[in-house]
């Protein structure tokens, strides 16, 4: 009994670092695996990114731990850098999705569509979210219903942009499940950090 009513009065904080700590583990996991797969011909760049991410993840679960304000930054971070590769992959990637056509298989042009379509989706949220979580932290605004409405929906957009993507790469594909849980840890990481993402900002919000 004393576990259930623990729960109730802490259940953002412990769904918070639940989902985090996922996040974390699997970003993790994949972050070390790749960087000893590919330790001969290492990518300075990539190893950058993995630090900036690493940095930011750390941050969520920590400050989700400790039960601080902290994780705004975390928060912010990772939202900034999300809608940057979003928008990268937008501008350069793009062209890409759209040779779809030339194949003239209308499941791979719908998936092709519809992945654009989320990606796009993705970063106009994320700009809003980024805009409305840096006004609310700071006390410039009182409207939480609007933070939590963006929080759900970038969730959201990253798990359906992340289904379609697994099904635009993987179709008519034979992949072995371990090899497509390896190829997918870290945008289920993301998606898993979105989630506990909702859950720190409804223990940040002011009553």
């Amino acid at each position: 009994m004393n576990y259930r009513i623990y729960f109730k009065n802490h259940k953002n904080k412990i769904l918070a670092v639940s989902f985090s700590a996922l996040a974390n583990i699997l970003f993790f996991a994949f972050a070390i695996y790749d960087i000893v797969l590919t330790a001969p011909n290492i990518d300075i760049s990539g190893i950058w990114n993995y630090l900036l991410y690493a940095v930011t993840y750390l941050i969520i679960l920590i400050a989700n731990i400790r039960n601080d304000n902290f994780a705004y930054q975390g928060i912010l971070m990772f939202i900034f850098f999300m809608v940057f590769d979003q928008i990268y992959t937008l501008l350069i990637d793009s062209p890409g999705l759209f040779s779809s056509f030339v194949s003239g298989d209308l499941t791979v042009i719908c998936l092709s569509i519809f992945l654009f379509l989320f990606l796009l989706a993705q970063a106009i949220i994320g700009v809003l979210l980024y805009l409305n979580i840096a006004k609310y932290s700071r006390g410039l605004i009182d409207n939480f219903k609007k933070v939590r409405l963006l929080g759900i929906l970038y969730s959201i957009s990253l798990f359906i942009g992340l289904a379609f993507y697994m099904s635009l790469l993987l179709l008519g594909l034979e992949i072995n499940p371990f090899s497509v849980f390896l190829l997918f840890m870290t945008p289920i990481s993301e998606v898993l950090m979105s989630v506990a993402i909702c859950f720190t900002l409804e223990r940040l919000r002011r009553i």
